[in-house]
């Protein structure tokens, strides 16, 4: 609980100070959803030409490149995004909220490599089940973890394509 408050008081100033604004706040807001104000533009472009310093201009054998998230659907393929782009997530049968699988067992102390299969994960989940509580409500009845896609599904001008949310 002190974490979520530190959260919650981190957010509240930033939104105060001109940092972050909700995004459409003026027409309702949407949930999860954040524009820069002034300050939180200027602290984005900073760490973005820090970021470009630090990776490419003190580099001699590298180029910048700077192109758009959304690529022709073979560009994902290629990059491994669309075969191997998931994340193991069970389903608390009392509150419903998923869970990383592979961040539980680490709590537990129990390694889920990235490369494992489903039914390897399962394993160790299964094995390591009871001393797994669900985050939210504490309760031990869990799904069997599944493999969550990370892309979205995206349409963009006349061919549709998955795209990652994590770029």
């Amino acid at each position: 609980m002190a974490e979520d408050n530190k959260m919650e008081k981190i957010v509240s100033l930033c939104k105060r100070r001109g940092f972050v604004f909700q995004g459409s706040e003026i027409y309702g807001g949407m949930a999860g959803l954040y524009d820069f104000g002034p300050y939180g533009v200027e602290l984005a472009r900073n760490i973005r030409e820090a970021w470009w310093r630090a990776m490419v201009r003190d580099h001699d054998n590298i180029v910048g490149l700077d192109s758009a998230i959304f690529m022709h659907p073979k560009v994902w393929e290629a990059s491994g995004h669309v075969g191997g782009f998931s994340d193991p997530l069970a389903e608390c049968r009392s509150c419903h909220s998923r869970v990383r699988v592979d961040h539980l067992l680490e709590e537990v102390g129990v390694l889920a490599d990235e490369n494992m299969s489903e039914a390897d994960i399962n394993k160790l989940f299964l094995e390591n089940k009871e001393k797994i509580a669900c985050p939210k409500c504490g309760k031990k009845d869990f799904t069997d973890a599944k493999g969550f896609n990370l892309l979205v599904q995206s349409n963009l001008g006349n061919f549709t394509g998955n795209f990652s949310i994590m770029d």
